[in-house]
């Protein structure tokens, strides 16, 4: 059985099991383990859980099996994280990157089709030329020397920071210690971001992190148990059953 209608079924385990009926007034038919036009068969799944198939069965498949848009909204904006979420993120990217080179190429053939006697698209060169109109009073294009200029601020292009410069620069922000021998920067930091205290004197930045780290916003679709993430996926684990069978709970 391929992953996708494992995922697939479990989903619908879990309607079963926290009484959810979830069918064509408010699901969506999610051709499994193929896609339509290769099988007729399916579970009718919510959005979300049809999209997190679509990107496994293209994994599955070797082929683009969901749309972009859908696929990459519920990425952005899942209101569970799946424990191969970054997975799933490298699945689309492959796809999705795929899909706009075939169209800009497509695209490209009809639009730079009328080329000039040296072989340039003529539409290219009259766009260049356009861009290129303003001089300065040595000649060179005002546009072109404003790009420069721009990548030079931002740091990118010919002027980005290789990685081995920006460990180099990360270094030499916390060279300067104190009589502790921790980093300046790094405690100015954190007195800042843990200056505000409640009643009785712990950081209130702090409090509400560790709230957010250690709720238990997840349920196991297997035996219902709830934690944090980390707990679930390990509950589950330490029985045999799929670390990744959890949901986020909504209150």
């Amino acid at each position: 059985m391929l992953p996708n209608e494992v995922f697939a079924l479990a989903c619908r385990a879990y309607y079963d099991e926290n009484g959810l009926v979830v069918d064509s007034r408010n699901g969506e038919f999610a051709h499994c383990p193929y896609p339509k036009g290769m099988c007729e068969t399916g579970y009718y799944l919510l959005h979300s859980h049809h999209q997190h198939q679509g990107i496994l069965q293209s994994k599955d498949l070797g082929q683009c099996c969901f749309f972009l848009g859908y696929a990459k909204k519920w990425l952005l904006e899942c209101n569970y994280f799946p424990e191969d979420y970054f997975e799933l993120w490298d699945i689309y990217e492959k796809y999705a990157s795929e899909q706009g080179k075939s169209a800009i190429k497509k695209s490209h053939k009809v639009i730079y089709a009328e080329k000039d006697e040296l072989g340039r698209s003529i539409l290219g060169v009259k766009n260049a030329e356009k861009l290129n109109a303003e001089k300065n009073k040595n000649g060179k294009s005002v546009n072109a020397l404003k790009g420069n200029m721009r990548q030079k601020e931002l740091g990118v292009g010919i002027y980005a920071l290789t990685l081995n410069q920006i460990r180099d620069n990360v270094k030499k922000i916390h060279e300067e210690k104190n009589e502790e021998g921790k980093s300046k920067h790094a405690v100015k930091a954190g007195i800042s971001t843990h200056k505000e205290k409640d009643n009785i004197g712990r950081s209130i930045n702090g409090v509400k992190t560790a709230e957010r780290t250690n709720s238990q916003d997840r349920e196991s679709t297997i035996d219902g148990f709830r934690g944090n993430p980390g707990n679930v996926a390990l509950h589950n684990k330490t029985r045999g059953w799929d670390p990744k069978a959890r949901v986020k709970i909504t209150n």
